[in-house]
């Protein structure tokens, strides 16, 4: 016996303001037998009998998750994926006047040190320019 993955996990309803998340045939069998609330039909015992046999082996995961999918379709507890929004792109003109962001963990760190010991000025080694002196002149 083996949990076997879907490739895309399904949505089932628990009740109007919850849902369970179905990501294996495990897990869509432990659906089925604990927090089913619809008729209990031949697609919902062809669900059953196909989730065992993934779980057994027998039968390919993704057989079991159409069957599923079946049977949630059919007793309407199924939840249709919801759709996602493109990933977004960061611009060059967003990080005006503001840090660039960290590249990986040891540069968070490193910050962080930083920021704990000088505070919020992050610059303590450059000297300070007086207040009347231009930019040419040394300071």
């Amino acid at each position: 016996m083996a949990d076997r993955p879907f490739r895309n996990p399904l949505l089932a309803k628990l009740d109007e303001t919850s849902h369970y998340t179905i990501r294996s045939a495990w897990e869509g069998l432990e659906y089925l037998l604990c927090y089913w609330r619809g008729v209990e039909n031949t697609s919902y015992r062809l669900a059953v009998h196909l989730c065992r046999d993934a779980i057994d082996g027998w039968a390919s995961p993704e057989r079991a998750r159409e069957a599923l999918k079946r049977a949630l379709d059919a007793a309407g507890l199924s939840i249709p994926n919801p759709r996602r929004s493109p990933p977004k792109f960061r611009a060059s003109i967003a990080h005006r006047g503001r840090e660039p962001a960290a590249r990986n963990v040891f540069e968070i760190e490193k910050r962080f040190v930083v920021e704990q010991a000088f505070g919020d000025d992050l610059r303590p080694h450059l000297p300070r320019r007086p207040v009347g002196a231009s930019f040419r002149e040394p300071f």
